[in-house]
């Protein structure tokens, strides 16, 4: 996105997906990120409203994002470097 214009990559409503196997290739697409996880954004988002609403503490908290930050960040290790990575 700039003051030009701007450019997407992908789909936005859909992934497109590959399949290769020894006899074929194949083209489809599936649900994009948005659809498949609609009723988790609505969720989060009645939880928000919900607790301004009522002045409760998030039920996600800033130790849940590190945590969540944290098994991926050894995730990605674990699949460069085919190993297992302790937490």
């Amino acid at each position: 996105m700039g003051t030009e214009g701007t450019i997407q990559i992908g789909y936005d409503r859909e992934t497109p997906i590959l399949v290769m196997t020894r006899d074929a290739v194949s083209h489809d697409t599936i649900p994009g990120f948005y659809e498949r996880f609609e009723d988790a954004y609505i969720g989060q988002l009645a939880d928000f409203v919900e607790n301004l609403r009522t002045g409760r503490p998030p039920s996600v908290t800033f130790e849940d994002g590190i945590a969540a930050q944290r098994v991926a960040i050894a995730a990605t290790v674990s699949a460069r470097e085919d190993r297992a990575v302790g937490l």
